[in-house]
């Protein structure tokens, strides 16, 4: 068991959140598209390898561009109470805004009596149930970061619109990966190490 110490006050509420969480979707999944078992039961790695690749040279190039030179590194700030606050925190939002709202959305838009209806971009063709429940997954999941930049960091109107459509961009990047791997553990591992890659490059 976790001592008590290296928990962080809303990390209890979180992890109750969590096992909430659990409970709804277990009682849900006869409904889902997407399947617990599923959902819980894979981890692809070849996938999260190519995933974290992508989250590094995006955030390092991002680090660079505004810092206009070669970025650093400090790992100061993270103890492991801030790690493990971290990891719950990428627990939590990804099995509510990958594992339950993405699935829920695309349980509700993709209806299997009218079958898939597409979209052709070329040779591209999406599915306009994946694509819709996608946008509107990460519409929530931008507008439940508001909060943090608005109260916490008392952001401007700019910077939080600005930051609105980075962590909107971001939140699409978490859910390919999911609809990629059907995987939740790949999708949180990520998104933990996105928070600690960018708690870190200065």
């Amino acid at each position: 068991m976790v001592p008590v110490n290296i928990l962080h006050a809303g990390d209890f509420k979180r992890l109750v959140l969590i096992i909430l969480l659990i409970f709804i979707s277990k009682y849900f999944d006869k409904d889902l598209k997407i399947k617990l078992h599923k959902m819980y039961g894979n981890f692809n790695f070849k996938n999260f390898v190519w995933s974290f690749f992508g989250v590094f040279i995006c955030l390092f190039l991002f680090s660079c561009l505004t810092a206009r030179k070669i970025c650093s590194f400090n790992f100061s700030n993270r103890s492991l109470q801030n790690c493990i606050s971290l990891f719950i925190l990428s627990v939590f939002e990804e099995m509510f805004f990958r594992g339950w709202a993405y699935t829920a959305f695309l349980s509700v838009l993709d209806r299997p009596n009218s079958g898939p209806r597409k979209i052709n971009i070329g040779k591209f063709s999406i599915i306009l149930s994946e694509c819709m429940s996608v946008v509107l997954t990460n519409l929530f999941f931008a507008i439940f970061h508001l909060q943090t930049y608005i109260i916490i960091y008392n952001y401007n109107f700019m910077q939080t619109v600005g930051t609105f459509i980075s962590v909107f961009g971001v939140g699409i990047f978490f859910t390919l990966i999911f609809v990629k791997t059907k995987s939740i553990w790949n999708v949180i591992l990520i998104h933990f190490l996105w928070d600690y890659i960018l708690g870190v490059i200065c």
